[in-house]
């Protein structure tokens, strides 16, 4: 087993770290010590700064129902056990699409702050471009795909896993040059 404590890549709630296991190259993605525990507090925070705004300006806005909204998401957000199930949800629904490959999650490495899954490899999509200077038929192939998977996610599966930062995407032309996977 092996774990490198300098990070592949941060966030704002976390960082994600190579590791190996069972001889395995996989990606833990840690969150930071205390994120969950924050999170009341910043929405009652967020409440008083709305509420002051709102007074401000002498409007009657019910802020209740948006904070309570917003704690929901946030609360999920922290919970990386609820991430790991919908993206196996996801990786199941894209199965039947190719051009496409989701990390597998792995169950026994996860808990509610830490989320193992397999390590994908391949380049970002500016490194794709600029290292493999593809043609503009295949970077329009790529592009096509990128707006699809956006079209799968919100008309077919109904799960919308997919953050639109180009950072959080591989393009994997390791076995095919003419038809990478993302």
């Amino acid at each position: 087993s092996f774990f490198d404590p300098a990070p592949l890549g941060a966030a704002s709630i976390g960082q994600v770290h190579a590791a190996r296991w069972q001889g395995r190259e996989i990606v833990l993605k840690v969150q930071f010590p205390g994120i969950s525990q924050t999170v009341d507090s910043d929405i009652q925070g967020l409440g008083v700064l709305l509420r002051g705004l709102l007074a401000l300006t002498g409007r009657k806005i019910p802020v209740e129902p948006l904070l309570e909204e917003l704690g929901n998401v946030f609360r999920q957000e922290t919970d990386y056990l609820l991430e790991a199930d919908f993206l196996e949800e996801y990786r199941r629904g894209l199965e039947p699409y190719p051009g496409y490959r989701v990390p597998e999650v792995i169950r026994e490495l996860s808990t509610s702050r830490v989320l193992a899954m397999s390590r994908e490899r391949g380049l970002k999509p500016l490194d794709w471009v600029r290292l493999r200077n593809p043609s503009q038929e295949l970077r329009n192939q790529v592009g096509a795909r990128l707006l699809d998977l956006y079209e799968l996610e919100f008309f077919r599966l109904g799960l919308v896993q997919t953050d639109p930062n180009f950072a959080n995407f591989l393009i994997d032309d390791s076995e095919d040059r003419e038809n990478p996977t993302i």
